[in-house]
């Protein structure tokens, strides 16, 4: 009985650690993501007011005048500096990791992967006229002069490589619950 006991505060701490590292990562995704584009625009010049970084919602403040291309790696570097990060961290941690980093790991890939599902999917719906206004993709779609088609296929490329750099550096999921 003590064994089975202890089993399940190990299961529990777990879920628990999850559900943390889960709730960290809402807030460290939308900041890096935010500080992509106000890096990219202080890098052009453009005069940063702040970021108000709130729960499900961050919202970078800048000014200034931007060519197209500039406005185009604004827009693209909310995606490119959390995929960079992600990168280094996937790159740096060994396959096999502290249990704590290992779910980390696999959160972070998980945010930063399926951020990449909107770079496949709205280029293609851009080319239809029926891209969401307002979003980052959209945004970068109208400052450049290329096929959604051709912006789809890249981003579809980068995201099998992810999947792929993800799956090579995951320690056995086992075990996290040991």
């Amino acid at each position: 009985m003590g064994e089975k006991n202890l089993a399940k505060k190990k299961v529990l701490f777990i879920v628990y650690i999850i559900f943390l590292a889960y709730l960290i990562m809402l807030v460290i995704y939308p900041f890096f993501h935010e500080l992509g584009h106000l890096m990219s625009a202080k890098f052009f010049g453009g005069k940063i007011n702040g970021m108000k970084l709130a729960f499900f919602q961050a919202k970078a403040f800048f000014q200034g005048t931007f060519n197209s291309f500039q406005s185009a790696i604004i827009h693209i570097s909310g995606f490119a500096l959390p995929f960079i990060i992600w990168l280094v961290f996937i790159l740096i941690v060994p396959k096999k990791a502290h249990p704590l980093f290992e779910i980390f790991k696999i959160l972070f890939s998980g945010t930063v992967i399926g951020s990449m599902l909107a770079w496949i999917v709205i280029p293609i719906i851009f080319e239809y006229k029926k891209a969401p206004v307002g979003d980052d993709v959209t945004r970068f779609m109208e400052k450049i002069n290329v096929s959604g088609f051709w912006i789809s296929g890249i981003f579809l490329i980068i995201f099998l490589f992810s999947i792929f750099l993800f799956m090579k550096k995951l320690g056995d999921i086992k075990d996290i619950f040991k």
